[in-house]
């Protein structure tokens, strides 16, 4: 594989979004855009990490359209994708952008999608990623896991009014 222009960096910021504050389905996704981009570096096989966590989920066949969709932005990047390492916990302004355009994917709203794509891809690249997306999407929301959600919302008993 050639020089890819994803990075990955763990550059905290105050008040960044936890991954682990993302619903079941975004959380998936980051981590599994992380491991993707660790495993392409090393030059391993990319999907022998995923498969037993999809697997898990029994959405295996997200791994496909995924995979489809990081090679997209390896070689098509505008410039260089900011994804953080696995053990970092917050997102990186990129990774919540590829959550939102998948949010999007998930509704059905493909303009929306492509604005979040806006900058990291070129036009129709980001027409083209919608595909895999879609795809990985279906996939996802079949196996009862989502995009969207209120992880970080909860309810606290005994509190004063």
């Amino acid at each position: 594989m050639s020089e890819m222009p994803l990075n990955s960096s763990c550059g905290e910021m105050a008040g960044a979004l936890a991954a682990t504050s993302l619903s079941a389905g975004a959380e998936l996704f980051v981590w599994s855009v992380r491991e993707w981009l660790a495993a392409a570096r090393e030059r391993q096989c990319v999907k022998r990490n995923l498969i037993p966590r999809y697997h898990a989920v029994e959405c295996v066949d997200a791994i496909l359209p995924l995979d489809e969709m990081m090679c997209l932005l390896a070689v098509s990047a505008l410039r260089p994708i900011h994804i953080r390492h696995c053990g970092c916990s917050a997102l990186s302004a990129d990774e919540m952008r590829l959550v939102q355009c998948l949010r999007a994917v998930q509704r059905g709203d493909d303009e929306l999608a492509r604005q979040h794509l806006a900058g990291l891809l070129p036009g129709p690249f980001n027409r083209t990623f919608l595909r895999p997306a879609r795809q990985y999407a279906s996939a996802i929301c079949s196996a009862d896991l989502k995009f969207t959600g209120a992880r970080h919302l909860m309810v606290v008993e005994g509190a004063d009014r």
